[in-house]
């Protein structure tokens, strides 16, 4: 027998709300309407953000990567800094200025000062933006003889056609980089938006710094003019520190010309490198100018080059050479010139490409008659690995003090199978460039495609952008390489290493054990007696210490061990050591941890990543391979499996497991889960010692298309392990709020809680998530907002707020912060299923939380419902508009009474549609009319049998 309910419900629903100044609190980059002009440094946009898993394989090399320390300069999580540009003070060789390209504002080019050296940073930006212009590009920076500092870019609108606003500026700072006077305009002939008739791009800026010159003091800045789809090379210049340039001058006809680089030569002359990039006869050009910029010499073909990888998107004319998939790359010659006496005058121009066995390399020429004639290019890098490795974006310097040549470059040799990874290499010649050392700069290998912005090519085309240039500059044998670096695998920071090629070379291999009979304290090390540059060292000492002021000693060149025999036998410590020269000059510092016991404690294990299955999920684990001190383990007896910090399996292991991987299905209720990991070892006296646990992942068990449907109706914290609820904020809003924190729990301090939706698959259309938001949270808590696509084991961070990012709106009180809407874009995730999650993480317990509310999915999204395990409640349509019917089939087996409920995504109840009615074993019939707002809804039926109480949920959508 089958009866049908027909339930028809109309509700008129008013919600009268206050206008919100909607603020943006973040950078939230929207794609481009039109193609990319070459002009415009692509804008960043929301990606998929993952750590940077893979780990390099060890290639043996000069150096060791702590002999250069790495800065990380700009040090902003969120937002991409790349293309740097760098100059040191000649008056003040510990003042250094580096420009760069920032993505945490739209509308500003970002400088970063040093005055020690580069040990530390302070960064602002250039209020870059005006009238016609809201996009400034290409920073370039120098300094002149007297120390005073000029910062040069260009400016545009961001959708301009066919060109925005041709203009080109230069700031000057006579306070060492600390503040600028506000920027001369170098070329301008706008004087309205879309107005202009051509378009400048990739300017860079030098200074005749030459005492002997008859244009000492001058600034040139070239760039390249386009005009109907051409580029010219084009000069001004500027004789009185900046205040009036000079009309542009033309070097060449327009053509297809790129990445004019400016220097000035020993007696007057400006030299510019240049490269054609036309398809047909791709050129690396030269010009020189012996009047002052005024007029130039005929242009100098340097050398042919082929591109480094296959044009993308093909048959474009904005299309670039592409490596690693979509990267971005390009082969822009750089240009250094020698004021040493024995190389004096020569110039030096490099540029990557690939030779005729598509091998790619890192060229250099030389000139010693001011450009008329050109060396043979000879490749540099000495890579002698059987694979070709990319390597791309060389710059050039020269030490004027002693004719030092350095190029820093990215170079994929470390990772010569995949050809993935990539490294910041420095490569370094004493002898004017007949020889070179590669000095690997980077401490950590990173993934240029994960950490990449994205470059929108106006369709379904996207490159991913790492910049188009690196930095180099050098003061008396100190050099200062500056990149892009993605080592944290969520966005590029801009990062400096400091290069001392004459100081010697740290210690390498730098161990600490305990003894096994005496538990003293047992450093060792290694060491190769060379400077940074391969020259044998000199006389030399080694200075150790324990850097809690128990030990400071000095010991002789000829020492590879010491015994710390009063370091305590219950406490940790850190050691360090380095070189110390007859002169005075010191090395990096090795550093070492101590732990006692350490050569029998097991490294934490490893989760590498986790599977929901229907009745569990299984753990993918990696058992360690080494102890605490770094050493090869020995004693592997025990794997534990901590579930929710209770013990619910082991595995037995023994040292032959060391190093292996190993997958292990673990049965758990349904719903979210805390796994964490532990080894035990056995030492020979019998006792055993627990490592450290792994990092605390939470793994979600069950069937995510059906198990994420739990008892809402008697709890709020219905998708999450942790308490949020629902609350109004103060008087700032009528309107209720999902929150963390009242009124079930305080706000705590060191929390990391959060809140899920359920899943939904992305469809073709508009694909949006829209929230509003308000928070009361200390400095150093963060608001995250994640998604995963992997029905819920892996979540990555998509957007993340708090005070530093939103000082305006975010405050340790709701009174003075603001709600916020947000539209969150998902575009990038067409046919995925995802899974949205607001995660707070806390320091302080100085306020009250983070608050979301009028959630709702808008566009073409569907629930995600089971297919191999039908659900007894079946919404026959999942993606509605107001004024529709809902229908639904509910197929019982039972007999009793049953009542049927509408929730929302925060498990509001919304309305009764059934209350307690009489059914029988039979299918039924749900119709209801939906006039609700906008959002995610959920109906549970709760059926009351003798067996006790059943509970289906079903799902659906309701669009604007």
């Amino acid at each position: 027998m089958r009866r049908i309910f027909i339930l028809s419900i109309l509700l008129i629903v008013v919600f009268a709300m206050r206008t919100i100044a909607q603020t943006s609190v973040v950078f939230l980059p929207i794609s481009w309407e039109q193609t990319t002009p070459e002009n415009e440094r692509p804008r960043q946009t929301l990606r998929l953000l993952k750590p940077n898993f893979r780990v390099q394989s060890f290639v043996p090399e000069l150096q060791s990567p702590n002999d250069f320390p790495n800065i990380n300069v700009s040090s902003f999580l969120g937002a991409d800094q790349n293309e740097p540009s760098i100059a040191i003070n000649p008056t003040d060789v510990n003042n250094i200025i580096i420009g760069c390209n920032d993505y945490r504002t739209d509308s500003s080019l970002w400088y970063f000062t040093s005055t020690n050296g580069g040990l530390s940073w302070a960064g602002a930006p250039h209020q870059s933006r005006w009238q016609f212009s809201n996009v400034p590009f290409d920073p370039a920076v120098v300094f002149d003889h007297n120390g005073t500092a000029y910062f040069c870019n260009e400016r545009s609108e961001r959708d301009g056609l066919p060109y925005a606003v041709n203009d080109l500026v230069c700031f000057r700072s006579t306070t060492k980089g600390t503040s600028w006077d506000l920027p001369v305009r170098v070329v301008f002939d706008s004087n309205a938006p879309h107005s202009a008739s051509q378009t400048a791009d990739k300017g860079y800026i030098c200074v005749d710094d030459s005492p002997t010159s008859p244009f000492s003091g001058r600034i040139y800045i070239s760039w390249v003019v386009y005009e109907s789809g051409k580029g010219k090379i084009v000069v001004s210049h500027s004789s009185d520190n900046g205040k009036i340039w000079s009309t542009p001058k033309a070097i060449t006809a327009s053509a297809n010309f790129q990445c004019p680089i400016p220097i000035c030569g020993v007696n007057g002359d400006l030299f510019i490198s240049y490269q054609d990039i036309d398809p047909i006869h791709r050129q690396i050009h030269f010009a020189r100018s012996s009047d002052g910029g005024e007029s130039f010499n005929s242009d100098v073909i340097v050398s042919g080059y082929t591109d480094l990888g296959h044009l993308y998107p093909p048959g474009r004319t904005d299309a670039h050479p592409v490596i690693k998939g979509h990267l971005r790359v390009n082969s822009f010659p750089s240009i250094a010139l020698d004021h040493s006496t024995l190389h004096l005058g020569r110039i030096y121009m490099t540029w990557a490409g690939k030779d005729n066995n598509l091998r790619t390399h890192i060229y250099l020429t030389t000139s010693d008659d001011r450009g008329s004639h050109w060396a043979p290019p000879t490749t540099i890098e000495a890579d002698v690995n059987a694979h070709s490795t990319d390597k791309f974006f060389p710059a050039i310097a020269v030490d004027k003090s002693n004719g030092d040549i350095g190029i820093v470059c990215y170079d994929s040799r470390n990772d010569s199978l995949n050809n993935e990874l990539v490294d910041a290499y420095m490569l370094f010649s004493r002898d004017g460039g007949s020889n070179f050392i590669p000095l690997r700069l980077t401490s950590n290998s990173f993934d240029p495609k994960v950490s990449s912005s994205i470059d929108s090519l106006g369709s379904t085309d996207t490159l991913q952008f790492l910049g188009d240039y690196l930095a180099l500059d050098v003061a008396s044998t100190h050099w200062y390489p500056s990149w892009a670096d993605g080592r944290v695998g969520y966005d590029q920071d801009l990062y400096v290493a400091l290069v001392r090629p004459y100081s010697p070379l740290a210690p390498k291999v730098f161990t600490a054990t305990e003894q096994a009979t005496t538990h003293f304290a047992l450093l060792n090390w290694q060491y190769d007696p060379k400077t940074m540059c391969g020259i044998p060292l000199g006389s030399f000492q080694f200075r150790l210490r324990r850097e809690d002021n128990g030990v400071d000693t000095v010991l002789s060149s000829l020492a590879r061990s010491f015994t710390d025999k009063l370091a305590t036998q219950t406490q940790n410590h850190f050691y360090s050591i380095q070189v110390v020269t007859a002169n005075g000059d010191t090395s990096a510092q090795a550093r070492v941890k101590y732990y006692p016991r350490a050569q029998w404690e097991s490294k934490a294990p490893e989760l590498l990543s986790g599977e929901a299955t229907t009745n569990g999920f299984y753990a993918n684990i990696k058992i360690p391979s080494q102890n605490i001190a770094g050493l090869p383990i020995t004693g592997l007896y025990q794997f534990l499996f901590i579930l929710d910090d209770t013990i619910i399996d082991t595995i037995k292991i023994t040292d032959a497991n060391s190093g292996k991987t190993s997958k292990r299905l673990l049965l758990v209720s349904p719903g979210y889960h805390k796994l964490q990991l532990q080894v035990v070892t056995h030492l020979p006296e019998g006792d055993t010692i627990l490592s450290l646990r792994s990092e605390p992942r939470w793994l979600f068990g069950g069937d995510p298309r059906t198990d994420y449907a739990e008892n809402f109706s008697s709890s709020k914290d219905i998708f999450t392990p942790f308490h949020w609820d629902t609350a109004s904020v103060g008087a700032t809003s009528p309107t209720t709020f999902i929150n963390d924190s009242l009124p079930l729990i305080h706000y705590n301090a060191n929390s990391n809680s959060w809140y899920c939706l359920p899943s939904v698959q992305i469809l073709d259309g508009t694909r949006t998530l829209e929230f509003d938001h308000i928070a009361s949270v200390a400095i150093g808590d963060s608001a995250i907002l994640e998604f995963s696509t992997d029905d819920g084991v892996h979540f990555q961070p998509m957007t993340v707020w708090d005070q530093t990012v939103n000082p305006n709106q975010w405050h340790s009180s709701v009174i003075s912060s603001a709600i916020v809407h947000e539209t969150i874009g998902f575009n990038k995730y067409i046919g995925s299923n995802v899974i949205v999650r607001f995660r707070l993480t806390t320091h302080s317990s100085d306020a009250d939380g983070w608050f979301i509310t009028n959630l709702r999915f808008t566009g073409l999204v569907h629930t995600r419902e089971s297919l191999a395990h039908p659900n007894n409640l079946q919404i026959l349509s999942s993606t509605l508009h107001r004024g529709e019917l809902l229908t639904a089939k509910l197929r019982t087996s039972n007999t009793g009474k049953i009542s049927i409920a509408l929730y929302d995504l925060l498990g509001r109840k919304k309305r009764d549609l059934v209350v307690q009615q009489q059914i029988i074993i039979g299918e039924y019939l749900i119709e209801t009319e939906v006039s609700d707002e906008a959002g995610y809804y959920i109906i549970e039926c709760r059926e009351e049998t003798p067996h006790g109480i059943i509970q289906y949920f079903g799902r659906y959508i309701l669009l604007p």
